[in-house]
This record gives structure tokens, C-alpha cells and sequence, in this order.
């Protein structure tokens, strides 16, 4: 009898100890996974890419598909020489980052723009074009047309536009890993705590 509580026991004790180790793995792929789609990336904008303008609106509003640091989002607007054509004037709220425009005169023009998320410092760089033409036949543009490529953590970017920066902040650097590790732990303790009752209660029948 004694034997067989003691085979028994050590198959709960291996099956506990497998279930801790792939609840583990499992907890840190999903926290991996999140942390990858939760990036502030282009979305649309009142002017979309590839769209001709024939009414230039007083700003350039883009919209993200999750909130963009306020300190650290760029934005800016480049005629076709390369001259900045917007007010520099960057505002940025939620998800949203508006610029002004200065007079366009017919002809095309670049949006450049760089995204932070704050909650895993990550970097999203994207550009695209539109054109003016006031004389000329409006089209809407396609939002899928824009260029967007993940940097990764940087707080200067090569090439970043050079309006709108409003500060230099660095808040949310760094954290997202130890958020990760202290969640991980907790639910390895609490996995442990529940197979160590357990344990105990098949030893004791």
C-alpha cells in the first residue's frame, strides 16, 4: 500500500510539475503576443494616402489604431522638395495626432510620421503621399497605401520628421518586462499553492 501512494504520489508530483512549467510558457507567449498588437499604427487620416485634394483642409488629422505617446509621436508634411509645408504645431490626443497646413499649392506632398506606445516603448515609422490639385478631380485615397515599418525601441529614430516633438520623454521604457515577470511569477505561485493543496488531498484519501 505504502508503495503504491508513493508511485501515485510522484506521477502528481511530475504532472504538477509539467503543468506549472506549460502554464508558464503559455502565460509568457500570450503576454508576448499582446504586447505585439497593442502598436499605434496609421489607421486613416482626413487626408488618405494617395487621395488628390482639390480643398486643402486647415490641418492633417491621422488617426492610430491605439493611443500614441503625446511627447514622442512626429508628424510632418514635406512638398515635393522636400520643405516642410506644415505649421509645425503637432497636437497629439489619444489615438489621434493633428498638424495645421501652411498654403499648398498644387502639386504632391510626403506624411511623415512616427508612433509610441508607451505601455512597451515600441516604434512605428510610416509615410505616404497625396496630392493637390485644386483645379483637378478629387479622389479619396486608399488608407492601406500607407507605409508603416515597427523600429523597435529607439527615442531618435534616423530620419525622424523635425516638427511636432513637444518633449522628450522616455515614460513606459523598460516596464512592459518586469510587468511580464512579476505577472508570471504570480501565477506560477498561485499554480503551485493550488497542485500543492491538491497533492495534499489525494495523500490524505
Amino acid at each position: 500500500m505504502t508503495t503504491l501512494r508513493s508511485t501515485s504520489s510522484g506521477r502528481v508530483n511530475r504532472l504538477a510539475l509539467v503543468a506549472v512549467i506549460g502554464l508558464s510558457v503559455s502565460f509568457l507567449f500570450l503576454s508576448q503576443v499582446q504586447l505585439t498588437w497593442a502598436h499605434a499604427r496609421f489607421k486613416s487620416a482626413n487626408i488618405q494616402p494617395d487621395s488628390v485634394v482639390t480643398t486643402v483642409p486647415a490641418t492633417l488629422t491621422i488617426t492610430f489604431t491605439e493611443e500614441t505617446s503625446p511627447t514622442e509621436t512626429r508628424l510632418q508634411v514635406l512638398d515635393a522638395s522636400g520643405k516642410a509645408a506644415d505649421r509645425g504645431d503637432l497636437k497629439v490626443t489619444g489615438a489621434t495626432a493633428t498638424i495645421g497646413l501652411g498654403t499648398l499649392a498644387d502639386g504632391k506632398y510626403t506624411v511623415k510620421f512616427r508612433t509610441f506606445t508607451e505601455d512597451d516603448s515600441n516604434i512605428v515609422e510610416g509615410d505616404y503621399t497625396f496630392t493637390v490639385a485644386k483645379a483637378g478631380t478629387a479622389a479619396t485615397g486608399d488608407a492601406s497605401k500607407a507605409n508603416q515599418v515597427e523600429s523597435g525601441e529607439s527615442e531618435q529614430p534616423s530620419g525622424a520628421p523635425a516638427t511636432g516633438f513637444g518633449g522628450s520623454s522616455t515614460a513606459g521604457e523598460g516596464n512592459s518586462g518586469m510587468v511580464v515577470a512579476i505577472s508570471t511569477l504570480g501565477v506560477i505561485g498561485l499554480v503551485a499553492l493550488g497542485l500543492q493543496l491538491f497533492i495534499r488531498r489525494k495523500k490524505a484519501n
